[in-house]
């Protein structure tokens, strides 16, 4: 089905991929795609009740060719195109869906995905754009990244709203201290946060930050330990308190506006904190965090021996694994210890 003349000019005799092959198969595919998208957005503008089949049977169909070609690789040249087909339609029918509601929304991202992509693909084809060796360079160059990783208990814990807290405090806004001293001031990074992923079992506190252009991520990784030091040797002030509780809380009540939230947050209270109830009183937890929790929580949790630290670097700057390291991960493209 997908070996014809263009689509054979993927690979090369030795097997690689190349570019232009590449384009030609992209093409080919989103032509598919925005055909099977078109014919759906059609049928579905006209009929409520298809759109919602459409939309569930192309999201099952594409579900099905995913996994199907994860597992059986050497099938993709038969599954890419109609999983292509399946995608499209299930866009195709949401689109029609917030088209309804939104007049004008769908169309004009749409038109704008469409041009965009369609525009690279040519820039690319007609060699205007070319991956040269100085192009790989820069990309990995703004992609020199830095992970801290710190494991922590779970949602149920007492310590689950500090934690939440603390995220807050360090990386919501462009007013957060990670984005003031890593982005703003000392300008090492292009972007900093940090995250409390607090699930049902242990959590993970983690803080990632992507290098500016030629700056080092060991420089990085120090920024970061010295915000982390800072939360440790000073509570956060009043202020600080106080906007993070607002953000959390106006959060939460946002998303209870709307059945869907509501159904969420009284899941999330049944499953991952082992009490329903927990939905009602779990507002008056995060209210009563103080800044001496959120300074015990940060000596207790995001400690040295507590983390673990992984570099995303390009292959030709990645330490060598040796017996003498063996802490040092072998995954191609990052480095941890």
């Amino acid at each position: 089905m997908f070996r014809g003349s263009i689509l054979d000019r993927v690979e090369t005799t030795d097997g690689a991929m190349t570019m232009q092959g590449f384009i030609n198969k992209l093409g080919v595919l989103l032509a598919l795609l925005l055909v099977a998208g078109g014919l759906t957005w059609s049928v579905a503008s006209r009929d409520p009740e298809a759109a919602v089949a459409l939309l569930v049977g192309g999201c099952i169909v594409g579900l099905v060719l995913a996994l199907v070609t994860a597992f059986v690789p050497k099938v993709s040249p038969f599954t890419s195109p109609v999983y292509a087909i399946a995608e499209g339609v299930a866009l195709g029918a949401i689109s029609a869906f917030f088209e309804r509601r939104f007049p004008g929304i769908a169309v004009s991202a749409a038109l704008l995905t469409v041009t965009t992509v369609f525009g690279m693909l040519a820039l690319y084809k007609f060699r205007i754009l070319q991956a040269t060796a100085g192009f790989a360079k820069g990309v990995f160059i703004a992609t020199l990244g830095v992970a801290l990783t710190y494991l922590v208990p779970s949602s149920r814990s007492d310590d689950a709203a500090a934690l939440r807290m603390a995220s807050v405090i360090l990386s919501q806004g462009r007013s957060s201290r990670l984005y003031q001293s890593l982005v703003y001031q000392q300008q090492l990074a292009t972007s900093a946060s940090a995250g409390a992923d607090l699930r049902e079992d242990a959590g993970m506190f983690s803080f990632t930050s992507f290098a500016a252009a030629g700056k080092k991520p060991e420089d990085v990784e120090a920024a970061l330990k010295a915000e982390i030091k800072k939360l440790q040797d000073a509570p956060v002030s009043a202020a600080e308190l106080e906007k993070a509780k607002n953000q959390i809380v106006t959060g939460q009540l946002r998303q209870r506006e709307t059945s869907l939230g509501k159904s969420n947050a009284l899941g999330r209270a049944a499953v991952l904190l082992g009490d329903p109830n927990r939905v009602n009183t779990e507002l008056d937890r995060l209210q009563a965090v103080t800044a001496a929790d959120i300074q015990r929580v940060a000596q207790k949790y995001l400690t040295d021996n507590n983390r673990y630290v992984i570099y995303y670097l390009p292959e030709s700057e990645r330490p060598k694994t040796s017996s003498n390291n063996p802490t040092m991960d072998a995954a191609k493209g990052g480095a941890s210890r």
